[in-house]
């Protein structure tokens, strides 16, 4: 049965403010934002213009602006996978989140230098 004097009340109660007030850990919004950009890219890739055969048709006029939107969508989503990989978690429910999301991107899409750098972001962060 848990000790539930005045003592015990008080003291977390006390505790309760600091609590609260912490901020939310960065990484959660970071790995939102990510996701979303990655999601987006992936919309802007299917919607490619094609021929009644199924490739892709270079000659469309819709082709511009599809490759215009797909480079866009293709920044936006690295730019989001950079930023999340150089902020390191506060938390260690960020931490197994970061490091669940990064792992279930596939390798050929990430790359060896992004994990790496990701890496080396966590161990300074909590190495120092």
């Amino acid at each position: 049965m848990p000790n539930l004097s005045r003592r015990h009340l008080v003291t977390t109660a006390a505790a309760l403010p600091a609590l609260i007030a912490r901020e939310p850990d960065p990484i959660f919004a970071l790995i939102d934002k990510a996701r979303a950009a990655y999601d987006a890219h992936g919309r802007a890739c299917k919607g490619e213009p094609v021929t009644a055969d199924g490739n892709l048709d270079l000659d469309s006029p819709a082709y511009p602006a599809w490759q215009e939107a797909n480079e866009a969508t293709c920044d936006a989503s690295w730019e989001a996978l950079n930023d999340l990989l150089a902020t390191p978690p506060t938390t260690r429910a960020g931490m197994a989140a970061v490091v669940r999301y990064v792992t279930d991107i596939p390798d050929a899409e990430i790359g060896k230098a992004n994990y790496r750098a990701f890496l080396d972001s966590l161990n300074a962060h909590f190495a120092a």
